[in-house]
C-alpha cells in the first residue's frame, strides 16, 4: 500500500527527531513512549501511535542503505531492445524493469518486482504515485513474464526477455536512473 504525501512528511519528521539516537533502539523506544502524541496529529491519541512509530523505526532499520547507490550498467543490445519498443510508456516501463534487474539480480533470472521502488526508476513522482502495478501488463507481449514465488510470503517476480550480450555503454548509480532515461533511449547504437 502506498503512503500519501502527508504521511510521508510526518514519518520523515519523526525520523528527523530521532536522528541523534537512531542507533540505540532502547533510547528510541523510550523517546516514542514519551513523545508519541507529538506525531501524526490527525490520528487519535493512544497505543496505536506507539505501534505505528515503532513500525516506522523498524522499517527504517530494515531499509536498503545502498538505495540509490547500486551500480547499473546498460549495454548497447539492451538499448537497441528499448528503442525497438512501440511507445514512450512501454520504453519507460521496460527501462525501470531493466534497472531493477541490475539492482537486485537473482541467479534464476526471476527478480522481485518491488513495484513501489521499481516504478520510480522511469516515471516522475506524480506519475509513479498514480500508477498501479497493472501498468506492467502492457509489457507482456514484448517478452515480460511474471510469476509468484513463495507460499507463506508470496512475492511477485518478473523475468525479462533475453536481450543478448552487448558492450556496456552507460554506467551510473540507480539513484540517477530516471535522469539517465532520455540519454539512454536516444543513444545511437550504430556508433
Amino acid at each position: 500500500m502506498r503512503k500519501d504525501l502527508k504521511f510521508e512528511k510526518q514519518e520523515q519528521e519523526f525520523l528527523d527527531q530521532i536522528k541523534n539516537i537512531i542507533d540505540d533502539p532502547d533510547v528510541v523506544r523510550n523517546f516514542i513512549k514519551e513523545n508519541y502524541n507529538n506525531f501524526f496529529p490527525t490520528m487519535p491519541q493512544g497505543e496505536y501511535k506507539i505501534r505505528l512509530l515503532n513500525q516506522i523505526y523498524k522499517q527504517y532499520l530494515n531499509r536498503d542503505v545502498d538505495k540509490g547507490n547500486h551500480h547499473v550498467s546498460i549495454t548497447d543490445t539492451e538499448i537497441a531492445f528499448l528503442q525497438s519498443l512501440p511507445n514512450e510508456l512501454i520504453k519507460r516501463l521496460f527501462y525501470s524493469l531493466l534497472v531493477r534487474a541490475k539492482v537486485k539480480p537473482h541467479v534464476s533470472g526471476w527478480i522481485s518486482l518491488d513495484f513501489e521502488n521499481t516504478i520510480f526508476y522511469a516515471l516522475n513522482n506524480k506519475e509513479a504515485r498514480k500508477a498501479k502495478i497493472e501498468i506492467y501488463s502492457q509489457c507482456t507481449e514484448y517478452g515480460f513474464e511474471t510469476l509468484v514465488r513463495g507460499s507463506t510470503k508470496p512475492v511477485l517476480c518478473f523475468k525479462l526477455p533475453d536481450m543478448g550480450e552487448g558492450k556496456v555503454v552507460f554506467e551510473f548509480a540507480d539513484g540517477k536512473a530516471r535522469e539517465m532515461f532520455e540519454e539512454v533511449i536516444k543513444f545511437d547504437t550504430n556508433r
